[in-house]
């Protein structure tokens, strides 16, 4: 089951090109719950009390994709996706 979406236009900072919609998609049944993605973009993600302390999605726009590229970089459970 996949835990939420979000999709936005976004700048991609080293071309200066538009790229959008962007869609980051977390499977919360692969979630560790580690907690990285939270520490990394706390903008974008939380931890879920009631899901067994699994991260969730918590905004559906972002401006800011180098954020989540970290999160996606630092998930053990490989679980944060780029969607078209």
């Amino acid at each position: 089951m996949k835990c939420r979406w979000l999709s936005s236009s976004i700048r991609d900072k080293g071309k200066g090109e538009t790229v959008g919609p962007v869609t980051v998609d977390l499977d919360d049944e692969g979630c560790l719950g580690c907690g990285a993605c939270a520490d990394l973009c706390p903008e974008v993600f939380e931890m879920d009390d009631r899901s067994r302390r699994k991260a969730r999605v918590i905004i559906f726009e972002v401006r800011d994709r180098s954020c989540v590229q970290e999160a996606i970089a630092a998930c053990p459970a490989e679980c944060i996706f780029w969607r078209a």
